[in-house]
């Protein structure tokens, strides 16, 4: 980067979705080319990746780390691991200095959906979250879906009591790091959740959550659907028009809510109001 040339805020996040979809693969084919972007095609894009919330420990399903990892090496990038928390067997945890070198090696970061509770607490008692908040002010791409997603929000609605009470469990409310300045929930247009108590659907949990928090707007993304935020200002991607991403607020005690087309500008509360008020 050039002496006084700005440094871009960049985020890409999605609203999560079974990784092996194909239509995941265009949101990996676009991270890979932002990260290229950002290097003007200097050299092949390096991305590091964060297993942690997938590798809780407690939930067999979690299985798609290293066809992540393949499929991001398949388009050109060249990866590399942060593991911290309950390693795979056999595997050793990155120290704090390795945190810190991959991620300035780093164009992008690619954090794994899963328990996004657990990932936060890994991160806190490591106190490694400064060190993603100072490479994202350097220019780190940060990226990732589900949990990869909502843990950069102030706060964001979890499914993380599921990984531990999968038969009896609810949606809890966890402060993020405070990237994106809103409450945020995923996976806005799944059904009701197996286990979950009560058997209300996702979009409505957020809902009921969002009427709690005062003077809090929400941003709700489908599975499927991505947010491209480049210095705050927001843009959804999807390539399904019955998918996508959405404001919130709650007005005269109603929540009140917006598809995202075009532009919004994430750090500007009275316009980010504004127009969720003039779409009804």
């Amino acid at each position: 980067m050039s002496e006084g040339q700005k440094v871009q805020k960049l985020v890409y996040g999605i609203g999560g979705g079974n990784p092996a979809d194909p239509r995941m693969l265009e949101h990996y084919s676009r991270i890979v080319d932002l990260a290229r972007a950002s290097i003007s095609g200097r050299r092949e894009p390096r991305i590091a990746l964060l297993p942690t919330a997938h590798h809780n420990g407690t939930h067999a399903k979690l299985t798609f780390r290293k066809f992540i990892a393949d499929r991001f090496t398949e388009i050109g990038c060249r990866c590399r691991e942060i593991l911290l928390g309950d390693v795979p067997a056999g595997e050793k945890a990155t120290s704090n200095a390795d945190v810190e070198e991959i991620l300035s090696q780093s164009d992008a970061l690619y954090v794994l959906g899963g328990d996004t509770r657990y990932l936060l607490n890994v991160l806190s008692d490591r106190d490694l979250i400064s060190v993603f908040h100072k490479h994202f002010e350097s220019g780190l791409i940060l990226s990732g879906s589900s949990a990869g997603l909502i843990w950069l929000a102030d706060v964001c609605m979890s499914d993380s009591e599921s990984f531990s009470e999968p038969e009896g469990w609810r949606f809890v409310m966890i402060d993020g790091i405070g990237i994106i300045p809103m409450a945020v929930n995923a996976h806005d247009n799944q059904g009701v959740s197996d286990g979950v108590l009560p058997g209300i659907t996702r979009m409505k949990q957020f809902e009921m959550q969002l009427r709690k928090i005062p003077d809090t707007t929400g941003l709700a993304v489908d599975e499927f659907a991505a947010l491209e935020i480049r210095d705050g200002k927001c843009k959804v991607r999807s390539h399904q028009e019955n998918t996508g991403a959405y404001l919130l607020a709650v007005i005269d005690s109603r929540i009140r809510r917006r598809k995202i087309e075009g532009e919004v500008n994430l750090m500007d509360p009275e316009g980010v109001m504004d127009y969720i008020l003039c779409g009804q």
